[in-house]
């Protein structure tokens, strides 16, 4: 009798644990901010590059400019735009952007890519990888968000190789 009743207090057991894993998924689901459905996001961001001591993104920039829009339906994120400051290995200003992400049940959202960098010359002297995540907080009125853009060039010091910038901000709908 012992035996079977420790089975069944085990059974339940798991069951119980599984049932309360279930509840949280769902609740969590049920509070993800939502963003607002056609709405214009803008904000700000804290621009930082890799120029410090071991190539850590320690230097601060300044501030720059991101927005995107949200489509229709609240499913994808449209024309993202990430603004940043010239670079230290490339003095040049630029922008970071895609045309849709899928917005996930979460309220977050992620995309990412590479190209060809260039030299002046028009040689190609390395690649550079683009990097966009953000998630819709509180009411879905805010978006935290993020990019980066760094460079690996192909030769050179290997104490300069790598050459970027990261950019963590928020952005409102408007």
């Amino acid at each position: 009798m012992t035996i079977a009743t420790q089975g069944f207090t085990r059974r339940a057991s798991a069951w119980a644990v599984l049932a309360l894993a279930a509840s949280m998924a769902i609740t969590a689901a049920a509070f993800a901010a939502h963003p607002r459905p056609g709405a214009r996001y803008t904000g700000t961001g804290k621009q930082y590059e890799n120029n410090a001591a071991g190539g850590r993104y320690t230097s601060y920039v300044g501030r720059v400019s991101v927005s995107f829009r949200v489509s229709g339906d609240g499913r994808r994120v449209l024309g993202f735009v990430g603004h940043y400051k010239a670079l230290f290995c490339n003095g040049s200003p630029g922008t970071v952007t895609d045309k849709s992400i899928a917005i996930r049940a979460d309220g977050s959202f992620a995309d990412t890519g590479q190209r060809p960098n260039h030299a002046p010359d028009g040689t190609v002297n390395g690649m550079e990888y683009l990097r966009i995540k953000g998630r819709f907080i509180g009411r879905g009125t805010t978006a935290d968000v993020f990019y980066s853009d760094i460079v690996r060039f192909n030769s050179g010091d290997p104490r300069y190789r790598e050459c970027g910038l990261k950019v963590k901000g928020s952005a409102r709908a408007r």
